[in-house]
């Protein structure tokens, strides 16, 4: 088996532990203003804002980390957070 990355992990681990750790600390498309609202001005938890929005505490993660969030969703949460929908998610 060969060792990857100095470590003594294998090579197959030693990569994706990499490619995750850029993914995770990229922070490029986090969506900062998502997670601002519902902390500081709401005070709410992922899964508080999950039942305001009608949707799941996993789906709002996403929502948050930048991954891909249907617009039905989108909505949802933005009016959860009493927001416009462009200035949430918008580019």
């Amino acid at each position: 088996m060969r060792r990857g990355l100095d470590s003594g992990i294998p090579t197959r681990i030693a990569s994706r532990y990499s490619m995750a750790k850029r993914v995770a600390t990229s922070g490029s498309s986090r969506n900062d203003k998502l997670h601002r609202i519902r902390v500081q001005e709401k005070g709410w938890t992922k899964q508080e804002l999950a039942k305001h929005a009608g949707t799941s505490a996993q789906t709002v993660r996403k929502a948050e980390r930048g991954d891909a969030v249907n617009e039905v969703m989108q909505g949802r949460i933005a009016k959860a957070l009493g927001v416009n929908v462009e200035d949430l998610f918008g580019e």
